[in-house]
């Protein structure tokens, strides 16, 4: 969920109304938060990212931040000036790209993918189960962060 939030407030200066450029930049954009909040400490079930097994207990977490993200994804874009919502919502779907994984293995068995940005992107995961509570609180603020920089708009 913090991909989300992070993508939308980067995104915020690509200033969609522009031009085209400037909403295509949005993309790799969002790519790059993602690939930098992966880098940074974060809650996860397995150590490093690793492993391609699809847990119960990972499914639920899985579910329950998808599903808020989609929810804070929603009201942020529902905030967005429209001149800019294309751009915003490309840097979200730059963001939530590289998770695509997930869902894939669990729908269709593999992942779409190709293994190579598969080990890329589990190599730079820093997971740890111990840092719930410190992801919680910097969900909510990221989120409240977001909410201000809309609303300064």
């Amino acid at each position: 969920m913090p991909q989300a939030v992070d993508c939308r407030t980067v995104c915020k200066r690509c200033n969609g109304g522009v031009s085209v450029w400037r909403r295509l930049i949005c993309t790799p954009n969002g790519l790059a938060s993602h690939a930098a909040l992966d880098i940074m400490p974060h809650f996860g079930w397995e150590k490093n990212g690793s492993s391609n097994e699809l847990s119960l207990s990972f499914l639920t977490a899985a579910v329950i931040d998808g599903t808020c993200g989609l929810g804070v994804m929603a009201m942020l874009l529902k905030r967005t000036s429209p001149p800019r919502r294309a751009a915003v919502l490309a840097g979200m779907v730059g963001g939530a790209l590289p998770d695509l994984d997930k869902p894939f293995r669990l729908f269709f068995g593999r992942s779409c993918f190709p293994p190579s940005v598969n080990r890329l992107h589990y190599r730079i995961q820093n997971e740890d189960p111990h840092r719930l509570p410190h992801e919680i609180v910097f969900g909510a603020g990221m989120v409240a962060w977001a909410a201000t920089v809309i609303t300064s708009e």
